[in-house]
């Protein structure tokens, strides 16, 4: 299974034409396709990130509503939704492929607290951005020490949305969210690193990264991720 196939998946599972989502999709490398990823691999990888602390990360860490788990029969494709006045009011997925491919997307269809309830459904929080690029890290260590893996890593970020998105920012003095002028056409944003990177240098990357989404929401720096 490819990159744009797992891309597909979590397409699937988020429903763009609904809200503007952020889909995170990196590439094992230097790992063979075979074996394909099964729903057990998809729950080790999920359960070593949380049974180390190290997730959830961002929005699902805060929500105060109900949460509902989902686990595809015939792939694995996981979802995690929260609902707000009987309406889904965030959703977000993880799929795998066989050894090379692992996604992680979220979708809040509208639901801003921050900005007193429901919004466009295309506006997307920079937070939400960098707490998303950060789990993605973290779901990338776990499968390579799941499987052994020691090559590099490619990992693609993308905005994935029907209308164009609104970018949302946090304001430095009042706290209230600022919604920025729509963005027609986000560029999807590549990296690569080495599995065995250290921690902190790894934390630069994916820091530098985060600076790059925020420069394209109008802000100058990250506002959820600190500078290692």
């Amino acid at each position: 299974m490819s990159a744009e196939e797992v891309r597909e998946l979590l397409i699937d599972e988020l429903n763009p034409m609904a809200g503007a989502c952020a889909v995170m999709i990196a590439h094992l490398i230097d790992a063979p396709d075979e074996p394909p990823a099964t729903r057990e691999d998809l729950l080790a990888m999920v359960t070593a990130a949380m049974e180390s602390g190290r997730a959830p990360i961002g929005p699902l860490e805060y929500a105060e509503e109900e949460i509902d788990y989902g686990l595809r029969t015939n792939v694995p494709v996981a979802s995690i939704t929260t609902s707000a006045d009987g309406q889904v009011s965030l959703r977000l997925a993880l799929a795998l492929s066989g050894n090379t491919c692992i996604g992680v997307g979220g979708n809040r269809y509208g639901y801003q607290p921050h900005l007193g309830g429901r919004v466009s459904p295309w506006t997307v929080l920079l937070p939400d951005v960098e707490a998303g690029l950060a789990e993605l890290v973290v779901y990338i260590d776990e499968r390579a020490k799941l499987m052994g893996y020691h090559g590099r890593v490619r990992a693609t970020l993308e905005l994935i949305s029907a209308e164009p998105v609104h970018p949302g920012t946090i304001h430095g003095d009042s706290g209230r969210v600022v919604v920025g002028e729509p963005i027609e056409a986000f560029e999807p944003l590549t990296f690569e690193y080495s599995i065995d990177m250290p921690a902190q240098s790894l934390q630069s990357l994916v820091y530098e990264v985060a600076t790059q989404v925020a420069r394209r929401f109008g802000a100058d720096e990250p506002q959820f991720l600190t500078r290692p």
